[in-house]
């Protein structure tokens, strides 16, 4: 994402007032080789679980430790550069 001021999103699934699947689509649209990361305690959304089987971002349930996260930040960019 050489282009791109960012280049990494981590967000939850569900967030006050509104869903993380709008947040990763307004960042694709935004940075569409940005790296993604998305979290939660449950997947009740086939639109992730999707994109996550297209190898599009990387799902990450909760709870998980900081290695677990670090891992997933590395997959999801492999995903990106592949």
């Amino acid at each position: 994402a050489e282009n791109d001021a960012v280049d990494l999103l981590v967000t939850d699934l569900r967030l006050p007032g509104g869903s993380g699947s709008d947040v990763i689509d307004a960042a694709r649209a935004l940075a569409p080789s940005i790296a993604i990361v998305a979290v939660s305690g449950f997947l009740d959304d086939e639109s992730v679980a999707e994109r996550a089987a297209r190898q599009e971002l990387h799902f990450l349930p909760k709870p998980f430790s900081e290695q677990h996260l670090m891992d997933a930040i590395a997959s999801a960019r492999r995903y990106v550069m592949a």
